[in-house]
């Protein structure tokens, strides 16, 4: 049986890499993944390696995820593309949306471009016959937009034509060079006016809409300060209850799963908070995933569950550390021998609602317990799968396990 969930797992984890029937396609991975300049793929392309390349000519769109991915041949549906470096310089006669850190574009595209980065270059010999819309720190636009440029971004250079509007956000300076053409109205939202050349033709340019300048803080009284501390007190007590809730429910439901989890937090603290580190970075990787299932194969359900279970999980992890604390605290400091595990999850989830309400620090207390947590509740679950026996059920008006009581 436990055979059969294995494989059903991995086959589940190569789903993506099957066409459907209702609709055929080209998956690739690899090192490199590269269509030769003489090639022709007929069917949608869906490409992931180190680097993808795309010097021949794609029928359908294209799905690219690398770390550097380079098109410089013909994509006849749309492009959507990830990675480090994204550098497209062929032709999308669909819309092209992509992302990395750094993007550049000199293709002509059919329709719209969606594009987010560190830095965002739009080449001179670019033309985009739809909209562009952009995020990014620093963007660079010389080439042509037949209709509206819309983004946000600190630096922001326009030197080239855009057939409709420009309406900018979030910016810190705003640079028109003499080249530019603006047909209809610039628009800017910023600290600074913009830098706009002699040479710049714009058809209405109503100037800069002032940012919002934040209010000045209000004169410190007694009554405010507290206030404050009153505030500060409730929001402890907030999150106390909340924690508290959570893991008293966690008890009374799935004692014997809480207790696993609690010895595993004590037990394997280093391989507890590894794991759960390493997860919650690979977590962006397996929504992808996820969502690749959802869009392509109709998996709504699987992202539904797979999103409630890990929703649950990260909910728990700060609690049951509070746990492991509480129960600690009460053999070690207030000498109970055998603590009562709703005492040790109360006290616990206490003091680890003071701890992740401190200013600047309480941030890192919150995380660690996170990763700890989370970890913790991984190794147990594949400890369970694995048929580790649980450690003896135990009630809240029962002492904490022995498998659940730091050492």
């Amino acid at each position: 049986m436990k055979r059969l969930a294995g494989f059903a797992a991995f086959a589940l984890l190569l789903l993506p890499l099957f066409p459907s029937g209702a609709e055929a396609a080209d998956f690739r991975s690899n090192q490199a993944v590269t269509v030769a300049a003489n090639e022709v793929v007929n069917d949608d392309l869906y490409a992931a390696g180190s680097e993808v390349r795309i010097l021949g000519t794609v029928k359908g769109d294209v799905f690219a995820t690398a770390s550097t991915v380079i098109i410089d041949g013909v994509v006849e549906g749309s492009l959507n593309a990830g990675g480090t470096t994204v550098i497209v310089n062929g032709r999308v006669d669909g819309s092209a949306r992509v992302a990395g850190a750094t993007v550049s574009i000199g293709a002509r595209i059919g329709r719209d471009l969606l594009a987010a980065g560190a830095t965002v270059t739009v080449d001179s010999n670019a033309k985009i016959a739809g909209d562009a819309l952009f995020s990014a720190a620093a963007m660079t636009m010389g080439g042509t937009v037949q209709r509206d440029l819309r983004g946000s971004g600190s630096e922001i250079t326009i030197n080239g034509t855009v057939g409709r509007n420009v309406d900018l956000y979030d910016t810190t300076a705003v640079t028109i060079g003499n080249e530019a053409s603006i047909a209809g109205t610039l628009t800017y939202r910023g600290m600074q006016d913009a830098n706009i050349g002699g040479g710049a033709r714009i058809g209405t340019n109503p100037g800069r809409i002032p940012t919002q300048q934040p209010a000045p803080a209000p004169e410190q009284t007694v009554w405010t300060m507290i206030w404050a501390a009153l505030s500060y007190i409730w929001g402890i007590i907030r999150t106390f209850l909340g924690l508290a809730v959570l893991g008293l429910l966690a008890l009374w439901v799935f004692p014997r799963a809480t207790e696993r989890v609690a010895a595993t937090i004590t037990r394997m603290p280093v391989a507890s908070g590894g794991i759960g580190l390493l997860a919650l970075l690979l977590a962006p990787m397996a929504l992808l995933i996820l969502l690749v299932l959802w869009f392509v194969f109709g998996l709504a359900q699987l992202m539904v569950i797979a999103g409630a279970v890990l929703a649950l999980g990260l909910a728990l992890a700060g609690t049951l550390v509070g746990f492991v604390m509480g129960g600690y605290l009460l053999r070690q400091v207030f000498s109970q021998p055998e603590p009562r595990a709703w005492a040790a999850m109360l006290v616990g989830t206490a003091v680890l609602a003071v701890l992740v309400s401190l200013p600047v620090i309480g941030f890192l207390f919150l995380m660690a317990a996170v990763f700890f947590g989370f970890g913790a509740v991984l190794i147990a679950a594949y400890s369970g799968l694995r048929g580790h026996p649980l450690p003896p059920a135990r009630t809240l008006e029962q002492g904490l396990s022995p498998a659940a009581r730091p050492v």
